[in-house]
């Protein structure tokens, strides 16, 4: 039987380098940088949920469920995954931040394949020996870890992990498709 994934988008930052226009809204190629993201993500998942803390109807336009983030001050992603992964159906969840609009068509199935062999709790891509703690395939079930975490004022995604039974799953494609849009001047290309 085939592993069912729930899968999380995160728009909930401040954009702060994009003069605080929420990035995930910022068109691409004619589409918003969220929508890029969902149509990555879609075929490859069995639902999707958006982390949004600003823009609410805007992201409930994209027709899925919609949450924010319980602490104020946008905390960073792991506050995200938290608010998140109550929602989740399924117990493997795929987190993505909403500005990295070419995720390969084989990450959730690439993950799951060596996380399972692997008998790790969380997997995450490693391409052209750079390390990309976001996207994440991770267990629902770790909630509790990441509200321990938060609670100590942590926030690293990577200081996270090291808590964590975790694997760096290589792809051998190009580094491209995990970049993430950091500037307008990405949105040019």
């Amino acid at each position: 039987m085939k592993n069912r994934v729930s899968a999380v988008i995160l728009a909930g930052g401040q954009s702060c380098r994009f003069d605080y226009d929420d990035k995930g809204l910022l068109e691409w190629q004619g589409m918003a940088l969220v929508q890029h993201v969902i149509s990555r993500l879609e075929p490859q998942t069995d639902q999707l949920i958006i982390n949004s803390n600003q823009n609410l109807d805007a992201y409930r336009g994209f027709g899925y469920e919609i949450c924010s983030d319980q602490q104020d001050g946008f905390q960073g992603p792991l506050a995200g995954i938290q608010a998140a992964l109550p929602l989740a159906e399924y117990e493997w969840v795929l987190v993505s931040p909403c500005d990295t609009p070419l995720l390969p068509n084989n990450l959730v199935e690439r993950l799951l394949t060596v996380l399972l062999d692997q008998d790790a709790d969380i997997a995450y891509p490693v391409c052209d020996g750079r390390q990309h703690y976001l996207p994440v395939l991770l267990k629902a079930s770790l909630l509790p870890s990441i509200n321990q975490y938060l609670a100590g004022e942590q926030r690293s995604m990577k200081g996270w992990y090291r808590h964590e039974n975790c694997i760096a799953v290589p792809f051998s494609t190009s580094p491209e498709v995990f970049s993430n849009f950091n500037n307008r001047e990405d949105l040019l290309s």
